[in-house]
């Protein structure tokens, strides 16, 4: 089995990625765990966006996923290296297989400043097989302050169900789109 290690990286987003479920695919292609250490990305604007991103895995995996960051124009504004870890990445559970059909919902999360550390995202693609989209998020580097994200979420009713039980026991406070089209980007 190979080492585990972890790398911090910032990456800018151009605007052209913005609603394209990016993270989703670094943790399905290349089996890494994702946390999301510092984020902006607004809809409202036709800003690029940025993430501090702590990637978790096999030495290989890592370096794959940060050149396909790069093969998409992400730039990578600072990369760290890679430090070995003592104790292995969080499992990844295969998502269970289900013939429900797929269903959509926006949620918006608000993550505390004490629990920042947590691969959230990560845990709601490898643990229950949701697609994640972020639509917009704001956490501070070194957690100020508590973060918020807007999501998109993907998947069988019963993984939806999961996965939001998931958010709540983590201590997230987890508030469902509104109707009438209100706009409440981050």
């Amino acid at each position: 089995m190979s080492p585990t290690t972890q790398v911090y990286t910032r990456v800018r987003i151009p605007r052209d990625y913005h609603g394209e479920p990016m993270l989703y695919s670094l943790i399905t292609r290349y089996q890494v765990t994702v946390n999301i250490a510092a984020a902006l990305l607004s809809p409202q604007t036709q800003d690029d966006a940025w993430l501090d991103l702590e990637l978790i895995g096999d030495p290989d995996q890592l370096n794959a996923c940060v050149a396909h960051l790069q093969s998409l124009n992400w730039e990578i504004l600072a990369l760290g290296p890679h430090k070995p870890l003592d104790e292995p990445p969080p499992e990844l559970t295969p998502p269970p297989v289900t013939g429900e059909p797929q269903r959509q919902t926006r949620v918006r999360v608000r993550i505390p400043k004490n629990a920042c550390e947590e691969p959230i995202i990560s845990g709601l693609v490898s643990r229950y097989g949701l697609l994640v989209n972020i639509k917009g998020a704001l956490l501070s580097p070194g957690h100020q302050e508590d973060g918020w994200f807007d999501l998109e979420l993907q998947g069988a009713a019963s993984q939806l169900q999961a996965g939001l039980a998931y958010l709540k026991e983590k201590g997230l406070d987890v508030w469902a789109e509104p109707q009438g089209g209100e706009d409440w980007s981050v």
